[in-house]
């Protein structure tokens, strides 16, 4: 039973690339940032990779999405499909 798990997880790892490089539509990702921290420092690491191409150079259509209010609001916009991904609202420990 291992084996068979460990041998459908080689095939799917090795069909994986061929997949991504065949692909040639833009993936579109929103990201959910709260609006207040928009131009702030944190978000510098995120304009920077915006204005070098790294998310269009990886199939990525990054869509900035500002979301008014605190991180309940953030999780809300979560819940209902308005984002795909939040903003990280604090530091990991």
């Amino acid at each position: 039973m291992k084996h068979r798990i460990l041998l459908n997880l080689a095939a799917l790892f090795c069909a994986y690339p061929i997949g991504v490089a065949g692909a040639a539509e833009m993936i579109t990702l929103r990201y959910g940032q709260n609006a207040a921290s928009a131009g702030s420092l944190s978000s510098l690491p995120l304009t920077v990779a915006e204005r070098k191409g790294f998310f269009v150079r990886e199939g990525l259509n990054l869509e900035v999405v500002p979301v008014p209010g605190g991180t309940d609001r953030i999780v809300a916009a979560l819940d209902k499909g308005e984002i795909d991904t939040p903003a990280r609202t604090r530091r990991l420990t």
